[in-house]
């Protein structure tokens, strides 16, 4: 099983057109270092990194470029690709880079003939050495105070802050947190005892996930101590230093999470901004950044890329009288079905009703909308790769005379735990071009009869064809 990870900056950082410059891979993250030192994710888990997808904000004219390479450690590696002329798309799928656990990544740009000054979203697919393992990375690319702070797995190179509830990441769905691995460029220095001690939170309380960085030791892990989290759990990391270690210079921690549903990921989002406007744009990872435009926060993805599930948590007070904010999944500048509505009585919620299906180089944003009194939020996605989740699936149509109020009932029974995979009953929306669950099992056993039935009496235009066919499915993931 793989992982997509997205990174770049769609607005606010573009590329320097005459000098050579290096940025994190994960998250939203900037390309304005000439010393890849400070960019550097780490990596808790070992594996292979491919399919490299590149898109810019514009092209960089006749006869100008752009390179684009991952590197590991430092070091360039085969993954690489150039975007030249009028184009504004570029892809490596060939070549394969491996990374050991605890081994840093990071993009080098090489610019070409003075090319136009743009930015840049990207993608690359993870696949891990223990199979069903992700990972969440974080860096901090500057100096550091000494004094207690909190960071967030989501926002790839964030600036920290000293409020929990303000860099937790929601969680989509259930699964293990383990592998803490940090990394720091200036030692703490000796004598003296000083040290970085870096906690894993989850709900605001420290776990046994933690490791130590102290005197003349620039690295730190913990791959012994781990903690279960379900679907709404939040988990952050903590930075608290003792006898005024020296300022480290730039800072990278990441974890892993091994989903209980292999073939889950997470597309981390943390707070949008504490006193969010209505109808904003934001990325569908990384930090707090919101634009009235939406090509300012639109990241590029691949094309095997599914987003299956949003949880959104309010967190920046409690929600009022019939005040409400609504946040939905964009593709193409259109929203879709996956949206999700905070209100006084749903202060965490999820949707898990509608499965959005990409394009390679598609762009996809995020927007809220608010009736009342807005307040800070937190949204989290759950993915999985459309060439890596097997189904048992069974398609049917039927036609009526006219669109009408029409009856779906299936009955059947399958030998996977529908405990551990649902079987659901969906229908195909002709306008939206998704599927959409009718009716679902999760508890029946397994080689036993059991029933799927619904009723379809809205919208009826989206579900007819202009000769009155309708199309339903039931389908259960393999793994």
């Amino acid at each position: 099983m793989s992982q997509i990870i997205l990174g770049g900056e769609p607005q606010s950082a573009p590329l320097n057109s005459g000098t050579t410059v290096y940025g994190g891979i994960y998250g939203r993250t900037f390309f304005d270092v000439t010393d890849d030192t400070y960019y550097r994710e780490i990596c808790p888990c070992a594996g292979t990194i491919k399919n490299l997808y590149v898109k810019l904000t514009g092209a960089p004219g006749a006869g100008k470029s752009y390179t684009f390479t991952l590197c590991v450690n430092g070091t360039p590696s085969a993954l690489t690709c150039t975007i030249a002329d009028t184009d504004t798309t570029g892809s490596d799928v060939t070549n394969t880079v491996s990374v050991s656990a605890g081994g840093t990544l990071s993009l080098v740009v090489v610019p070409s003939g003075s090319p136009t000054s743009v930015c840049l979203t990207f993608a690359t697919q993870f696949t891990p050495s223990v199979s069903g393992e992700t990972f969440l990375s974080l860096c901090k690319p500057t100096n550091y105070t000494t004094t207690l702070e909190f960071f967030s797995f989501a926002a790839g190179s964030y600036v920290g802050d000293n409020d929990t509830n303000a860099t937790s990441l929601v969680i989509p769905c259930a699964g293990t947190v383990k592998k803490l691995y940090t990394k720091i460029v200036t030692a703490p220095s000796a004598p003296g005892g000083k040290t970085w001690v870096f906690t894993v939170q989850k709900n605001n309380v420290a776990s046994a996930l933690t490791c130590t960085i102290a005197n003349n030791e620039t690295t730190a892990n913990d791959t012994t101590h781990s903690f279960t989290v379900v679907a709404g759990d939040r988990i952050d990391i903590d930075v608290v230093p003792a006898n005024t270690p020296a300022a480290w210079g730039a800072m990278t921690a990441g974890i892993v999470f091994l989903p209980d549903t292999a073939g889950n990921f997470i597309l981390p989002h943390t707070k949008i901004n504490d006193t969010p406007d209505s109808n904003r744009y934001f990325p569908p990872i990384g930090d707090k950044a919101s634009n009235a435009t939406e090509s300012n926060t639109a990241f590029m993805v691949p094309g095997n890329l599914v987003v299956k599930e949003m949880w959104l948590r309010i967190w920046g007070g409690a929600m009022t009288g019939s005040d409400t904010e609504t946040i939905t999944l964009r593709k193409g500048g259109v929203n879709t079905a996956l949206t999700c509505t905070l209100d006084s009585t749903n202060p965490l919620t999820n949707n898990s009703a509608s499965t959005i299906t990409f394009s390679d180089y598609d762009l996809v944003s995020q927007i809220y909308a608010i009736s009342g009194s807005g307040k800070a939020c937190q949204v989290s996605l759950l993915g999985y790769l459309s060439d890596a989740i097997g189904f048992l699936e069974f398609l049917f149509k039927d036609k009526n005379t006219s669109q009408q109020d029409t009856s779906v009932t299936w009955k059947g029974k399958t030998n996977l735990d529908p405990a551990i995979k649902p079987v659901y009953l969906e229908i195909f929306n002709r306008t939206s071009g998704l599927w959409e669950v009718l009716d679902s099992d999760n508890s029946s056993p397994i080689n036993t009869n059991f029933t799927l039935t619904a009723i379809v009496s809205a919208d009826l235009g989206d579900y007819f064809d202009a000769n009155n066919w309708i199309s339903c499915r039931v389908y259960q993931e393999l793994n």
